[in-house]
């Protein structure tokens, strides 16, 4: 009992906002929430994502009619075609060039030297749900700040379509601001210690980039894989929120926005929280193992549906691996940024292709 008492005292703070966070959620679920919301003439479910129709395929009249009046994008679409032939060549060659040298008990990348000694943390398995609890506690004040202003900016101006996009780019901020205060000012640590710094930036980018290549076969694999399963089952994958606004609006600065957020920000801060804080704290306590999952899949839960679900969990075993093989946090981050550019570009093109 004294330890309970004990326990409810030291933590009172988190324990309040998450007592919050549940009666927040029951109020929402209380009043239905919000179902539906105008995109440019268009209701989109908020609850219920639009769903993506992998039962069809691009007509080739259609592609006939874009290569006369949008050579451009046909362009484009043969070059990342062929970018991505080239990748799954070479990250063959990658996977039985280490297979072989693994048989023969040689490391492929040992000209990058050994696996980095990352610096234990102080932090532990507890902190992550304290940085959880505090995320989801300030998601929430953020979300009714937006919309407060949004209900005074709409009496001049329409600037709903922005909603969801700003509160995710000011979630992304929310989450850094908080890693910040529990590394930097709560345990004392410097960014350089989790591998946030520029030291052998090319090996390690170069190292980073050549383990990305390795895993691109994987990659398509299983996105071909997911894709014949949702052919043979008839089951039409949730959209992501963010391809739905690349794939519908129009306006142009949303766009630009959306971009940046996906491109830059996103990875900034999921990388900070899942490989230099989550990941640390697991592996300090459970292994690198356990830790490279755990953060993978969590990593992939979070992003997207069960469709989704594999071609991004292997993305995190990557990034976990570069992360730890670097020690480099900006390693992971760069890599992350690149794929994640890579399936803006093809979102784009996508999106020329439907409208």
């Amino acid at each position: 009992m004294k330890a309970m008492t004990k326990f409810f005292l030291k933590e009172k703070l988190y324990i309040a906002m998450f007592l919050l966070i549940l009666f927040l959620y029951m109020g929402s679920f209380a009043t239905g929430g919000a179902k539906e919301y105008k995109h440019n003439g268009h209701k989109v479910s908020v609850s219920k994502e639009n769903v993506i129709d992998n039962s069809k395929d691009i007509p080739s009249e259609k592609i006939e009619e874009i290569a006369k009046t949008k050579p451009l994008v046909i362009l484009i679409s043969g070059l990342m075609f062929l970018l991505f032939l080239l990748f799954f060549v070479l990250g063959v060659a990658v996977d039985l060039s280490w297979f072989y040298n693994s048989i023969r008990r040689k490391d492929f990348f040992s000209k990058f030297g050994e696996f980095a000694r990352l610096k234990t943390v102080s932090w532990s398995l507890g902190d992550i749900i304290r940085v959880a609890v505090t995320f989801v506690f300030w998601s929430f004040i953020g979300m009714v700040f937006l919309s407060t202003i949004y209900v005074v900016i709409n009496l001049f101006a329409n600037i709903k379509d922005t909603t969801l996009l700003f509160h995710s780019l000011l979630n992304d901020f929310i989450m850094i601001a908080i890693l910040i205060y529990f590394i930097k000012y709560r345990y004392k640590t410097k960014f350089s210690e989790i591998g946030f710094h520029f030291e052998n930036k090319f090996d390690n980018i170069s190292t980073g980039f050549l383990g990305y290549i390795a895993f691109v076969p994987f990659i398509i694999f299983s996105i071909m894989l997911v894709n014949w399963l949702c052919r043979i089952f008839e089951y039409a994958p949730k959209m992501q929120p963010i391809v739905n606004i690349i794939l519908r609006e129009e306006k142009q600065y949303i766009l630009f926005t959306t971009s940046f957020f996906a491109a830059i920000i996103g990875p900034v801060a999921e990388e900070l929280f899942f490989r230099g804080f989550m990941y640390n704290a697991l592996k300090k306590k459970l292994g690198i193992f356990i830790a490279v999952f755990f953060t993978a899949a969590l990593f992939s839960l979070l992003h997207t549906n069960i469709a989704g679900f594999l071609p991004i969990f292997i993305l995190g075993i990557l990034l976990a691996y570069i992360y730890e093989k670097t020690g480099n946090l900006l390693c992971s981050i760069s890599v992350h940024m690149f794929h994640n550019i890579i399936m803006l570009i093809l979102t784009f093109l996508f999106r020329q292709f439907i409208t």
